[in-house]
């Protein structure tokens, strides 16, 4: 590093989010999961990749929280 540097000038710093969520099947029944790709995994959802929901299409987004850390996401 020179003397002087600012090393965070021109860095790129990557959030990375988990998510909780609960989904409401096409039965009324619920399912919760959790991601760190929220938008992606409900597609998989969606697109009957998911193997608990593809007999339960559609899914509906009816609840998520959001947090920092994997552990916190797994233990809510």
């Amino acid at each position: 590093m020179v003397a002087g540097s600012n090393p965070a000038v021109g860095a790129i710093f990557i959030l990375i989010m988990f998510y909780v969520y609960i989904l409401e099947l096409n039965n009324a029944q619920l399912y919760t999961g959790y991601t760190s790709d929220l938008k992606r995994r409900l597609a998989e959802h969606n697109s009957g990749n998911v193997k608990f929901t593809s007999q339960r299409l559609p899914v509906k987004l009816i609840y998520y929280e959001a947090y920092l850390d994997e552990d916190d996401a797994r233990n809510r």
